[in-house]
């Protein structure tokens, strides 16, 4: 995403239904909490132990956290949050609401360019969008600071990068197979799999069930994370 000056400049290159859906948002939020809310962005190495704390106390309760993935408080992730603050490239940042920790996200800025690289919310607050409140305000920042022009999403596809982002491109992989018999097994079992991958997500594309799925598996996993917080000692 081409980062502009403002803010205004990038909703105004939003649908209008969804640049009203989001204003909505944002504004259903900060009415409801008044005075209440408040944006950190961490980026001195001397901050990294609130930000992890901070940022970890939330991607527990995430359905990543069910993947066995997300942002965990373990010596890994400290190193990685250290170097990165030592060369100036982090920016992590945290929704607080009535001083709890409701939505992170983690960018590495390097260069002119902003990586984000996870992001997360507690379903707690999924009622009040905390997650879309928080990259929008991240956003602002990123255009009010000249050093940063583009915005990379990474890898993968989900709605808000169609919604946000202004160009992007497709990776293949590319496989070579001998001319053998138990290799070309191999290719023809491959081809076969993915041909039926591409056709179901064909289908289910075209009957709108891929977002369903989605949701309905996120809901599943966040409830499993749920249903372990008493016995981790984690408190919802």
């Amino acid at each position: 995403m081409t980062i502009p000056r403002n803010i205004e400049a990038v909703y105004k290159s939003l649908a209008p239904k969804t640049r009203n859906t989001v204003g909505r948002k944002i504004r259903k939020l900060e009415r409801q909490f008044a005075g209440q809310i408040k944006v950190v962005t961490y980026r001195g190495e001397n901050e990294c132990e609130q930000a992890i704390s901070a940022s970890a106390s939330i991607s527990q309760h995430t359905y990543h956290a069910g993947l066995g993935a997300g942002l965990v408080d373990n010596a890994q992730t400290r190193e990685m949050m250290k170097v990165a603050a030592c060369h100036g490239w982090l920016r992590m940042s945290v929704l607080y609401i009535k001083d709890e920790p409701c939505s992170f996200q983690l960018g590495l800025q390097y260069g002119k360019t902003y990586f984000l690289e996870q992001l997360g919310f507690n379903p707690t607050w999924k009622e009040w969008n905390v997650g879309t409140y928080l990259f929008n305000k991240v956003l602002e920042e990123l255009c009010l600071d000249p050093r940063v022009e583009e915005l990379n999403f990474g890898f993968g596809d989900a709605q808000y990068k169609r919604t946000y982002g202004t160009e992007q491109w497709e990776e293949a992989s590319v496989y070579v197979f001998a001319l053998r018999p138990y290799p070309v097994l191999v290719n023809t079992l491959q081809t076969f799999i993915m041909a039926l991958n591409v056709f179901f997500e064909y289908v289910f594309n075209k009957v709108g069930g891929v977002n369903w799925i989605k949701r309905r598996w996120r809901n599943l996993f966040e409830e499993h994370v749920r249903d372990q917080a008493p016995e981790s000692g984690h408190e919802d």
